[in-house]
């Protein structure tokens, strides 16, 4: 299943994007953003689900979280950013 990655500057932010997410249904995985990433400010993120990717984007939106990027996790977990 493809997933992709919403990174944050800070924990905080990554968790309050977290229990917006979960609070309309959505798993969202927190955990550290992988090395080649944090080099880039981008220190926690956000694991989503491929079917909810969208779904995910609106209500951060929505409730005004702002992320940094967004990663599409490849095979062999190589990252390739995805212009929303």
């Amino acid at each position: 299943m493809t997933e992709y990655l919403f990174t944050f500057l800070s924990l905080t932010r990554a968790q309050s994007g977290q229990r917006a997410l979960q609070s309309r249904g959505i798993a969202a995985d927190l955990r550290r953003t992988p090395k080649e990433m944090a080099a880039r400010g981008c220190g926690y993120s956000l694991a989503i689900p491929e079917a909810d990717l969208w779904p995910a984007v609106e209500i951060l939106r929505e409730h005004q979280i702002a992320y940094q990027a967004v990663y599409r996790v490849l095979e062999g977990g190589a990252l390739e950013e995805v212009v929303l």
